[in-house]
């Protein structure tokens, strides 16, 4: 998040808390939302796609679909920016979460390599 007047934060927001914003959200916009956080924390990449593309539409913002060499370009620099997170861990419990998403990543540049 940013804020005006000072230096740009990253703030990692819990499931709790994301639910909590998308329900007080206005209207269809607040379902969308809701469907939303719900694929980001199944970690379903298509369903997060598709609800991310709903959301943006009801919310009347502009979403352009990646083309495949931008995505990825973008999968691989994900894959490297995990990689050193993982690699600098020394906490078990952050750990395993961030080796998941890797072998979850791992997989999508398989999968889009074979495309």
């Amino acid at each position: 998040m940013e804020f005006e007047g000072s230096e740009e934060q990253h703030v990692q927001l819990s499931t709790t808390e994301r639910t909590f914003l998308a329900k007080d959200l206005p209207g269809q916009l607040s379902s969308k939302a809701q469907a939303l956080v719900e694929a980001l924390e199944g970690k379903r990449f298509d369903s997060f796609m598709d609800a991310l593309r709903d959301t943006a539409e009801e919310s009347r913002l502009l979403f352009k679909k990646l083309d495949e060499r931008l995505e990825r370009s973008m999968l691989h620099s994900h894959h490297k920016d995990l990689i050193a997170q993982v690699s600098s861990e020394t906490d078990p419990v952050s750990f395993l979460p961030k080796v998941a998403a890797l072998l979850f990543l791992q997989v999508c540049l398989i999968v889009s390599f074979l495309k």
